[in-house]
């Protein structure tokens, strides 16, 4: 390759002049164009497009090797050459194989939004629905501290709308009891089943007697 390079030869030889460049590489020229003269001469077949391939440079290394052993110092001073063009074709194979990799993903990696609308509303349309809520009625009003100290709420009812815990209205300036009644003492249960058993059986107080305090047990 010299003056009487063809159009092809020089193309191939600016082409791999650029990627050694775009690599970092450099190459003396006349070593890049003895190293193409050499290997189109000796491996028969060679064209514009396999001169690029891996495949090729991994013959041409034997080729160098065989000769090189044989003791040709021309082609043993080419293998410097040899070793910078297979490491810039092999560099540009990897990039390749990565971008054809990414643009083989980029598919199933961005779904259109529409796609994934449509499969969210079908996600939330096969949600289980929450059971309806009760009404005011079903489920009453909000308890509040004070019913709950006292153990009932006055806005709960039975199905009669009465209060089945309602003693009456309360007096607010009434101090209040804190004696419990006789019959919850301690004792009181024995006496009273003592007393029926003997035939006592008015000792049992009676369901008007279940809230006198202790001061009015102690009067009787």
């Amino acid at each position: 390759m010299g003056q009487g390079m063809s159009a092809q030869e020089r193309e191939v030889f600016e082409l791999m002049t650029k990627l050694l460049q775009q690599h970092g590489k450099y190459l003396p020229s006349h070593n890049l164009k003895a190293l193409l003269r050499w290997t189109a001469a000796k491996l028969p077949g060679v064209t514009e497009s396999t001169i690029f391939m891996i495949v090729l440079w991994d013959k041409v290394e034997v080729k160098l090797w065989d000769c090189a052993t044989k003791g040709n110092k021309t082609v043993a001073e080419m293998l410097p050459s040899w070793r910078v063009i297979f490491e810039v074709l092999k560099a540009q194979e990897n990039i390749y194989d990565k971008d054809k990799g990414d643009a083989s993903c980029l598919p199933f990696a961005v779904e259109p939004q529409s796609s994934l609308r449509s499969g969210m509303t079908a996600s939330l349309s096969t949600q289980p629905t929450a059971p309806p809520l009760r009404s005011e009625r079903e489920r009453g009003p909000l308890r509040s501290l004070g019913a709950f100290a006292a153990g009932y709420c006055p806005n709960d009812s039975d199905s009669d709308g009465e209060y089945p815990f309602n003693s009456g209205p309360v007096d607010p300036e009434k101090e209040p009891d804190l004696c419990p009644p006789a019959w919850c003492l301690p004792g009181a249960m024995d006496v009273t089943v003592a007393a029926a058993a003997a035939g006592g059986a008015a000792l049992l107080p009676s369901a008007g007697q279940h809230g006198h305090s202790l001061h009015s047990m102690l009067k009787l």
